[in-house]
């Protein structure tokens, strides 16, 4: 190592080490401080729509007020979805086909597999720009309702097995 003997590249990395030290001492000393690793938990989709609890989507379901979008590739949709909801991954044509939801008294609630909520997020913006105005994007997606045991259609789930 020798830029290790070179007497600045020396005094700058033990410069550079302790205000990493300090930076992390300060961000965990915090309780907003951003998570080294961030858990699932800790995952949050970027959109600009709001966020529904698993109890209101459902609620809402119950009410018949909401139409669900899943914002999964289809052959996803076709191994379990939420009963009724429909499939329209991002840039898919039944997305673009979607305009008359602007015109519809109801809510709209976006999601997909927890692991890939950033897509229910992007469909959640798409519809969003097509004007649609009470558009949310379900908390825990999709495994969050099935464990739940709320309705579902398909296959490939918890409840159904």
């Amino acid at each position: 190592m020798r830029l290790a003997r070179n007497p600045i590249v020396r005094e700058s990395l033990i410069v550079l080490a302790g205000v990493l030290a300090i930076s992390f001492i300060f961000n965990f000393s915090r309780e907003d401080g951003i998570p080294l690793i961030a858990g699932a938990e800790d995952f949050r989709v970027q959109t600009k729509a709001e966020f529904a609890s698993i109890e209101d989507a459902y609620r809402l379901f119950e009410d018949g007020r909401a139409i669900f979008i899943d914002a999964g590739a289809p052959e996803v949709y076709a191994l379990g979805h939420i009963e009724g909801a429909i499939d329209a991954p991002p840039g898919s044509p039944e997305l673009a086909g979607l305009t008359w939801l602007a015109e519809a008294d109801t809510y709209v609630i976006c999601y997909t597999a927890a692991k890939s909520q950033r897509q229910a997020g992007v469909v959640a913006d798409k519809l969003m720009e097509m004007g649609c105005k009470s558009v949310f994007v379900l908390l825990g997606g999709f495994e969050a309702w099935d464990e739940q045991g709320f309705p579902v259609d398909g296959t490939a789930h918890k409840t159904g097995e």
